[in-house]
């Protein structure tokens, strides 16, 4: 009795977890901002000259969260820094029915599905993250020191999947976030912005020398 009770309890548990699931449209074609690259680096509001990305690949990843409150390196239009995308949890979801990233040029990216897998409400905290390169993951990217990466994170709808039509958009969430000074100056509105960041491993070199240079003042 206990065996049918516990094979029952599993199967219900499964069930369960395959209708866990949420899906948006994403793609950038229906909202204001596009992908630029940023030549200095800097995201200074002074520069204009950004330029749409000519070639760039794009993911989407995901909380199970209805709120952005809580999650580090988050500033208040909406950039994550690219060493904190793990760190708060965020983990890639299936696009197109695949890992694949979603190629995309002059500044758009889509029209792809995306699976938000996990989660069970109306919203979920989205994250589109862009890399240049030609890297296969955002993780190479980071790692190679070289690409230029984005961030953008903002709570959106989500509809139930598999159901079709797809009428939550990645443009609700993207089209509410607030329009920095870096994209002013693009031009634009909502703009994900890539530049520059330091490989993880100079990051943790970094931090382990100023531990040293802390560690010999005391000692002095």
């Amino acid at each position: 009795m206990k065996k049918i009770i516990l094979t029952l309890a599993a199967v219900a548990g499964a069930s369960f977890s395959g209708f866990s699931q949420g899906q948006v449209a994403f793609d950038n074609a229906n909202a204001n901002g596009f992908v630029v690259v940023d030549p200095a680096g800097d995201l200074s509001s002074s520069k204009a000259s950004y330029t749409d990305a000519a070639s760039f690949d794009v993911a989407c990843y995901s909380i199970t969260a209805t709120t952005t409150a809580g999650l580090t390196g988050l500033d208040a239009y909406g950039y994550l820094n690219p060493l904190d995308l793990t760190s708060d949890g965020f983990t890639q979801d299936t696009v197109g029915g695949s890992l694949t990233p979603v190629l995309g040029s002059a500044g758009a990216f889509g029209p792809q599905t995306a699976i938000i897998n996990g989660v069970v409400s109306a919203n979920a905290v989205i994250a589109v993250v862009a890399w240049t390169g030609g890297y296969a993951t955002y993780a190479a990217a980071l790692a190679s020191g070289t690409s230029d990466i984005g961030i953008l994170v903002f709570v959106n709808a989500v509809g139930p999947a598999p159901q079709s039509p797809y009428t939550q958009d990645i443009a609700t969430g993207l089209d509410a976030l607030a329009n920095s000074p870096a994209s002013a100056a693009n031009g634009g509105n909502d703009d994900m912005i890539l530049s520059p960041v330091p490989e993880p491993g100079t990051m943790a070199l970094a931090g382990l020398g100023s531990l040293s240079l802390f560690l010999l003042r005391r000692k002095k």
